[in-house]
């Protein structure tokens, strides 16, 4: 429980200022992060499968969540519009 404690403190203290949506978008892209990560390591579902206990969302997927999250917050709404038609 102490170690749970701490991680949601380091993650709130780093998603200060961010809205509700954009919280939501962090643990998405945390997650998401995570297991392009796992599935990267196995080259097939099966071998994935035997292995799913090794997926674990550590505090370093939050902080590139709350980066990416971040970055796009600040980029200028001229940009978003141009980067929305190529993604």
């Amino acid at each position: 429980m102490y170690g749970t404690v701490i991680i949601a403190y380091k993650i709130a203290a780093t998603t200060d200022k961010l809205s509700g949506a954009e919280v939501s978008s962090v643990v998405n892209i945390a997650v998401s992060i995570v297991l392009h990560e796992y599935l990267a390591k196995y080259p097939t579902p099966e071998e994935a499968a035997k292995h799913v206990s090794e997926a674990q969302l550590i505090m370093r997927h939050f902080e590139e969540a709350v980066n990416k999250v971040k970055k796009q917050r600040d980029t200028r709404p001229e940009e978003k519009a141009v980067l929305s038609y190529y993604r």
